[in-house]
């Protein structure tokens, strides 16, 4: 999964509009077909539009129903949680509970190869989805022009080699031996490996105005096997479009919000819209907190969509050339 934060194996689905209700439906669950004796588990909850809005209790009847049912199993009081770790996430929208294990561990957009990143990354899930959402495909030039750490031509490397993007890291599930099938599990990880094409050629590269983005970024791809991406040390300005055939935009400039003030941001807007009106970039994707975009650009989007690079409202325009 290139898009996604975590995955979540649903254990139970119920209504709760009090905490008698929410306490015996989590009760119910044969916890022990998931959680060992010695299972280190926490609990994390949200709430939204919900009788039981405080996540604090809900985490708490949610906790002790659970030591209630493995009391019940195991003949014991006292659990000492020192094995394996287990995130038992509880959601519930309009008083509808869904409880969850939370498989990943970490938030999937940590692949394992970014261990340095530039100001104002982009997250790897994000920079993955507008790679997906464009027009490119590994047969174009793909150019990011604001690469910082290398997010974006590090993903689309990926994806244009069919490298699957969690092989560098671990996850939770892998320390619960006592319902994986092992064999099985090997086999799954067999397969993911022989379906990477590390030979396959790519046309990805990215530029950055200073020169320790544009190092972080090349170690950052050499961590993922994608070592041949391109990065050079060039203001977008200075980029010489024509020597490139076939030419996608995929970028992150900066925002107002963090990095530049926001009249800097209009000029960069600006100075991207002249450029792709005078040169042979076939399409352009831009991701942006700045609501004046296509106002600085001066030509309306083909798409645009709304999307958020963490807490921040962005949205991603889309132009093309046919």
């Amino acid at each position: 999964l290139r898009t996604a934060d975590r995955v979540l194996l649903k254990l139970a689905q119920f209504e709760a509009k009090t905490f008698n209700e929410l306490f015996d439906a989590v009760f119910q669950i044969d916890w022990f077909d998931f959680l060992p004796i010695d299972a280190n588990f926490s609990i994390h909850a949200t709430s939204n539009k919900s009788q039981l809005h405080s996540c604090p209790a809900i985490q708490s009847i949610t906790q002790k129903a659970i030591f209630k049912k493995l009391q019940k199993k195991y003949s014991q009081n006292h659990f000492s949680q020192i094995g394996p770790k287990y995130e038992i996430f509880i959601k519930i929208e309009k008083d509808q509970c869904l409880i969850g294990l939370n498989t990943s561990g970490q938030s999937l957009h940590k692949r394992g190869y970014r261990k340095k990143q530039s100001t104002a990354p982009i997250k790897e899930t994000l920079a993955a989805a507008m790679v997906n959402l464009s027009e490119w495909n590994q047969n174009n030039t793909l150019l990011d022009p604001f690469c910082g750490s290398g997010t974006i031509p590090i993903e689309a490397a990926l994806i244009a080699k069919n490298i699957p993007p969690g092989l560098n890291r671990s996850y939770d599930f892998l320390k619960w031996k006592h319902f994986l099938n092992i064999e099985q599990l090997k086999e799954i990880f067999h397969q993911a490996r022989s379906s990477a094409d590390y030979s396959q050629n790519i046309k990805i590269y990215g530029s950055d105005y200073e020169k320790y983005p544009i190092n972080i970024a090349t170690d950052n791809a050499e961590k993922a096997n994608v070592s041949d991406i391109i990065f050079t040390q060039t203001k977008f300005e200075d980029i010489d479009f024509s020597k490139f055939e076939n030419l996608t935009i995929i970028s992150n400039p900066p925002y107002g919000e963090r990095m530049n003030e926001i009249s800097e941001v209009r000029k960069i807007s600006k100075k991207l819209g002249e450029i792709f009106k005078l040169s042979n970039i076939k399409s352009l994707n831009i991701i942006t907190a700045s609501e004046t975009f296509e106002e600085d650009f001066a030509l309306k989007a083909n798409k645009n969509r709304k999307l958020y690079n963490g807490k921040i409202k962005c949205y991603f325009y889309q132009y093309s050339k046919s």
